[in-house]
């Protein structure tokens, strides 16, 4: 899974950044190291939010009630009501 390569990336430069920040003290370039760890810290609570994100999501409940209604010789309509739980999930289509 690609999620949990971009984890894994983000890990490994947190504790490569860190590690340098540690060694070096108070130096220019470790004011910038430094910037670098804030935002590789930053991706890596993103990615590991995203990744639980999707290893929980799951498809929303069957639509209820749904009517097809002949609007004319060349169209229809569909209708339906949509779940009450859509599980967290943003729906954009069904099929």
């Amino acid at each position: 899974m690609h999620l949990n390569t971009l984890v894994q990336e983000a890990q490994d430069r947190v504790s490569e950044l860190s590690a340098q920040v540690e060694n070096e003290g108070f130096t220019l370039d470790n004011t910038e190291k430094e910037k670098q760890l804030k935002a590789w810290e930053w991706r890596y609570r993103l990615y590991r939010r995203m990744k639980t994100g999707f290893e929980h999501a799951r498809a929303p409940e069957v639509p209820a009630n749904a009517c097809l209604t002949v609007t004319s010789s060349t169209s229809l309509t569909v209708s339906f009501q949509e779940p009450l739980s859509a599980n967290a999930a943003v729906v954009t289509r069904y099929k």
